[in-house]
């Protein structure tokens, strides 16, 4: 189901919006960037964690000419790289539910802890942004061609936040089962205060570009309803593998850190005498 907001050609399916603009000299494209997503808890990047352990302890280990290992984890994903450096012991243990390691990767991810009955927040994602026209036409490319993750990684290319352009701001609306949970009026009331955090509504970036308004209105109403919500993509399982990175890194760094502090301590072997006959 494609969504038209008002004043933006939709792109992408309910993804990727643009409008003619100009910074300066330059023609360009004003972007406004959907998805929807569920944070991430503590509990899924624990279980998601140990289905990659369990999968890596399962799967048979290849052995390239030469004697080295190969895993068969491994994949392009940045978790799964950095998981192939754990030693086979500490991946057994997070397979395993070891208490210290679940412990130590609990306390070092960004993912929410949840009482007894609670359910994750969920959230429509919106970024706004310029990009130069000629960006988005270089290699002999169409708008169409370019999908959500290139535009996504375009708006937050430095050179283009040097120059002022890229990303200008981006908000998060909660939704759930009825749709978008704020009313109109504490909306607006946010607005009128630049609240950048509540629970309903989150707002990073430049609260004084004039578009700001626009482009709350056209979300909240283009997509209040929870059938609009639910067309949007869904983006949970890349937040779950941010969430996972942060913790799989910590935990890597650590064992890093421990192997170098048995190194320093390591007796030194005496060198050998020269023996002269």
């Amino acid at each position: 189901m494609d969504i038209e907001s008002h004043g933006f050609r939709l792109v992408h399916e309910n993804q990727v919006y643009l409008r003619n603009g100009q910074f300066q000299d330059r023609k360009t494209e004003e972007t406004i960037l959907l998805s929807r997503y569920t944070i991430p808890t503590e509990e899924d990047i624990v279980l998601y964690l140990q289905a990659l352990a369990r999968n890596r302890v399962q799967a048979p280990v290849l052995v390239a000419p030469g004697g080295a290992r190969i895993d068969r984890i491994s994949t392009d994903s940045p978790l799964e790289a950095v998981m192939r450096k754990l030693p086979d012991e500490i991946i057994q243990e997070i397979a395993g539910g070891n208490g210290d390691c679940i412990t130590f990767i609990k306390k070092n991810t960004r993912a929410v802890r949840l009482n007894e009955g609670e359910r994750p927040d969920s959230y429509i994602d919106v970024y706004y942004g310029i990009i130069p026209s000629e960006i988005i036409a270089s290699d002999g490319k169409s708008e169409i061609e370019r999908d959500y993750m290139w535009f996504r990684s375009m708006i937050e290319n430095p050179s283009l936040l040097e120059m002022g352009m890229g990303n200008v701001f981006n908000f998060e609306m909660r939704y759930s089962f009825g749709g978008i949970t704020i009313n109109r009026k504490d909306l607006e009331a946010l607005l009128v205060h630049r609240t950048s955090r509540s629970r309903s509504f989150k707002f990073f970036g430049d609260y004084s570009h004039p578009a700001v308004r626009e482009v709350v209105d056209l979300v909240y109403n283009d997509y209040k309803s929870a059938v609009n919500v639910a067309s949007l993509n869904d983006h949970s399982q890349r937040m779950l593998d941010i969430a996972a990175f942060d913790s799989v890194k910590a935990l890597y760094m650590l064992v890093a850190e421990n192997v170098l502090k048995a190194q320093e301590t390591k007796p030194k072997k005496a060198s050998p005498k020269l023996r002269v006959n």
